[in-house]
């Protein structure tokens, strides 16, 4: 039988496994393993509310929650358990901030991000494929992070990604062009910024070390003077790209899967049909004078 600690190292990445882990031992002394491998639903939100009486904010508890969830999803893959008490349960707490698609990018400075001088022509191609993959696929800074050398495809143009504590996991199509540049970085420029260390890291800096986000935001903040003073963000180019593709017309489904979202609702946000309905009715009820 696979072990609770192999299944989470399995299927997330390194941190979110082992905060799905404390996060579970936690649980698992609160109640006793005996208890809750027999819990109920009402003794999963009593735990959860005992939790937010000593304090814990809305954040911690929606991760501790799916924490919990992924032992009893572990509990039913083992055989040990023939039903899950909370895979149901949603936190309600406070809603999410709406969009302000007056602040996105349109496809037009989605796609000019690519249009760039390299200071070090090494990273040319690396940083090529950071932004065709904020710029495509709408990772986020933790998604392009956690990338590993095994997670790309060459062969089959797919990239996975890993769960993480918010998103679900994914096997995303690549592009042509992205073919060409992962294939140029892993046989050429990858090895070069290697040398004689090893990484399983697809994403390596100057000196041969895994990226990290402050390597992605200064790459972001050098387009800080071709947008006037506008601050360029990974988020700011998720948004823009979910909200382009439904505007688009691409079903909610097919970018909820890419964006990795857990809920509809997450992706619904990003529709900007309301917004459309309200300049109507300005123009129908308040017309500008000629």
């Amino acid at each position: 039988m696979e072990s609770l600690e192999s299944y989470l190292a399995r299927q997330y990445r390194k941190a979110t496994a082992k905060r799905y882990g404390r996060d579970i031992a936690l649980y698992l002394q609160a109640l006793g393993e005996a208890k809750a491998l027999q819990a109920t639903y009402g003794q999963v939100v009593a735990y959860l509310g005992r939790l937010r009486t000593q304090g814990k904010s809305s954040a911690d508890l929606a991760t501790i929650l799916q924490g919990i969830k992924k032992y009893y999803y572990w509990l039913l893959e083992s055989g040990q358990r023939k039903d899950h008490p909370c895979a149901e349960l949603i936190l309600k707490d406070k809603p999410q901030k709406e969009v302000r698609f007056t602040e996105l990018l349109s496809r037009e400075e989605l796609e000019s991000l690519l249009e760039r001088k390299e200071r070090y022509g090494l990273l040319s191609k690396r940083n090529q494929i950071i932004l065709t993959l904020l710029i495509y696929q709408a990772l986020t800074v933790g998604d392009l992070v956690a990338l590993q050398r095994g997670a790309v495809d060459l062969a089959a143009g797919t990239l996975s990604i890993k769960a993480s504590s918010r998103l679900n996991a994914r096997r995303l199509s690549l592009r042509p062009c992205q073919i060409l540049l992962l294939d140029r970085y892993l046989r050429q420029d990858r090895p070069q910024l290697l040398g004689t260390r090893e990484s399983a890291t697809l994403l390596l800096n100057l000196r041969g070390q895994p990226i990290q986000g402050e390597d992605i935001s200064y790459l972001l903040e050098t387009y800080r003077k071709r947008f006037r003073g506008r601050k360029i963000h990974a988020r700011l180019i998720r948004m823009s790209v979910i909200a382009l593709l439904l505007e688009e017309g691409r079903a909610l489904r097919e970018v909820q899967l890419l964006a990795g979202h857990r809920y509809p609702s997450a992706t619904e946000r990003y529709r900007q049909e309301h917004l459309w309905d309200l300049q109507t009715a300005l123009e129908k009820y308040h017309p500008l004078s000629e």
